[in-house]
């Protein structure tokens, strides 16, 4: 299955806890990978795969999905954020409470209301301009009709030097609080 139906605030949150754990099962598994500490380390971090896919379960799969420390690193960070922008979006809106969170590998949007009114992308990086992330995200939604589009992103910083066109809301969290899962993690990016 590519993506997982959310319904309500409770479910959203029994996710990222889920989540959570698996990155404490990572912790354990770094500190094994990195005992005793050799300068190989490195390579077994880039290039082996001992990690499952953080949330294979919830997306009904098995463990079988395996990646790299940075490959776990980037989809975990990303489906935190986006699950911290489902539950600030039940919070906030009073429509569009049913969405559908996608697999990271899934060729699409991140998420969406079920009702498909509403679209978003969602990012985790060092910064907003990493990779021309948040402009490939933007080009990626910009002349799509009939929805509301959002971009979701975790940075240290919000800066950006990307123009934000008006019909797209930008907002952004840090890593602390899109972990801490705080109600009041998002703040939007206006330029």
């Amino acid at each position: 299955m590519n993506y997982v139906k959310l319904d309500s605030p409770d479910q959203v949150n029994s996710l990222r806890l889920a989540l959570l754990h698996t990155l404490d099962g990572a912790r354990a598994q770094l500190k094994q990978l990195a005992e005793p500490f050799t300068p190989e380390v490195f390579m077994k971090l880039r290039f082996e795969q001992p990690f499952s896919s953080p949330l294979a379960q919830a997306f009904g799969r098995q463990a079988g999905d395996t990646m790299n420390l940075i490959e776990f690193m980037n989809q975990a960070y990303t489906y935190l954020t986006g699950l911290a922008a489902i539950s600030y979006l039940m919070r906030t809106r009073s429509t569009d409470n049913q969405y559908i969170l996608y697999r990271s590998t899934y060729r699409g949007h991140d998420f969406e209301s079920i009702e498909g009114r509403l679209i978003a992308e969602v990012f985790a990086s060092t910064a907003s301009d990493t990779n021309r992330r948040l402009k490939q995200d933007i080009d990626r939604i910009k002349y799509l009709s009939n929805r509301e589009k959002f971009i979701f992103f975790c940075s240290p910083s919000p800066k950006t030097k990307v123009r934000i066109p008006p019909s797209i809301s930008v907002f952004h969290a840090t890593p602390e609080l899109v972990i801490s899962g705080a109600d009041d993690a998002f703040s939007q990016v206006v330029n």
